[in-house]
């Protein structure tokens, strides 16, 4: 009897042991997957990415899924907080994460670590303040410019309203020569024409910002030379609180029947400028009749506002997955792949080197609307020169400006560049 509850103990240990195994297998195998998630059309420049990343990491799954809109985005995270099956990297516009914020990962963290972080002379290389979020990567930014519409401009001129002198310098605009064609203006029939839109997109950043005193207006969106915004918002209000300005917040399709469209056989309305994002860009395939330049300086200095989707690692994994998963982002935050996917994505690189690239240049530099609106934002690099950041910026910032020839290999915009160092 002893030696037959043996055997049984023996068989029922086994059976234990066997079904222990089985289960920790199963959790290493699902320990073994990751989950991705990217909002936005399916990108074959991701997918060929990821595919070439994970020959490296052949045990381990990673599951890549695009989703056409945030909306669709907050609704998938809804059903894994319930399933408590989160995601282990999203790129997305952050304002959709922020109920999720405290079960993100500290990015700050990957960033600094000695082993698979960033050096310094790698953290230089990025654009000004774009590393300073304690959640969110930017992979590549979208920027706003000004539009003004040459057509009115001109009819203007040639009614004698304006003088030439007023105009020819479009190019680069400042703030007070908007203002003095506004005087100007003040006892035309062409009083009512409306100076100034501004669509959402730059509007409430503008505001955000000032109102914080911050680099930053929302999570993931962020500004070099703030401090000039500041004084933007500013000087609008009070242009706008003197019933000489008329400011309006309008989406893009809106903003560029106001700025696109003119008639001057019935000159009854206008919109003479206008701040917009580049997305707005595509509405103005004309360069004759619809010009862009970088947002007008203000006290000599130039605002730039970075705005659009991030990176954001949950925490949802052990420190190999993580460690996988930021090693994927600093793949896609590669200076030659950052060069390919803004190109891809009608906008700015996250690396300064990026723009150094052959194929960006030759981009920035071409006919389409996008780049056009991208190549005005960057007329003024030297904006970066005076920001609130750290020294360690400096030197690759000034190496730039002194070999600014350098950066662009086709079309003028090397001459412009280069006058503004010389």
């Amino acid at each position: 009897m002893k030696k037959s509850l043996l055997i049984l103990g023996g068989m029922l240990g086994l059976l234990v042991g066997c079904a222990s195994t089985e289960s920790d297998n199963n959790h290493e195998v699902a320990d073994k997957k990751l989950k991705y998630y990217f909002v936005g059309s399916t990108n074959d420049l991701v997918k060929q990415e990821l595919e070439t990343f994970t020959k490296d990491y052949g045990d381990w799954e990673i599951d890549l899924e695009f989703l056409p809109r945030e909306t669709d985005l907050a609704e998938r995270l809804i059903t894994d907080k319930a399933n408590n099956t989160y995601p282990d990297l999203v790129y997305c516009d952050p304002s959709t994460l922020a109920t999720y914020e405290a079960n993100l990962l500290d990015v700050t963290t990957y960033i600094k670590d000695k082993e698979i972080g960033y050096t310094d002379a790698e953290i230089a290389d990025f654009l000004p303040n774009s590393l300073l979020d304690l959640h969110y990567l930017p992979l590549t930014k979208k920027t706003s410019v000004m539009y003004y519409n040459k057509e009115a401009l001109e009819f203007l001129v040639n009614k004698g309203y304006l003088d030439a002198s007023d105009v020819a310098n479009l190019a680069n605009l400042n703030w007070e020569d908007i203002w003095n064609i506004k005087d100007k203006l003040k006892n035309t029939p062409y009083k009512e024409w409306e100076m100034m839109a501004m669509d959402s997109f730059p509007l409430s950043f503008l505001e955000m910002a000032a109102a914080s005193d911050s680099l930053f207006g929302t999570n993931g969106d962020f500004a070099l030379n703030n401090q000039t915004n500041i004084d933007l918002i500013t000087n609008l209000r009070t242009q706008r609180n003197n019933g000489d300005l008329l400011v309006s917040p309008l989406d893009g399709n809106y903003l560029s029947n106001a700025v696109g469209y003119f008639n001057p056989d019935s000159p009854t309305s206008a919109t003479l400028f206008s701040i917009g994002s580049v997305n707005s860009a595509s509405y103005f395939n004309d360069p004759d009749l619809v010009g862009m330049t970088a947002i007008p300086q203000v006290n000599g200095k130039r605002a730039i506002i970075l705005q659009g989707q991030s990176l954001a690692m949950f925490d949802n994994h052990d420190e190999e997955g993580a460690k996988i998963t930021w090693k994927f982002i600093k793949a896609l935050e590669d200076p030659e792949f950052q060069a390919s996917y803004a190109i891809n994505l009608n906008s700015i690189p996250c690396r300064l080197s990026s723009l150094e690239n052959t194929f960006y240049a030759r981009w920035l530099n071409s006919d389409n609307p996008y780049a056009r609106a991208n190549k005005a934002s960057l007329i003024d690099i030297e904006a970066f020169v005076n920001l609130p950041v750290e020294n360690e910026y400096s030197s690759l910032i000034s190496s730039l400006l002194n070999n600014v020839e350098a950066l662009f290999t086709a079309g003028n915009i090397a001459d412009i560049l280069s006058s503004l160092v010389a």
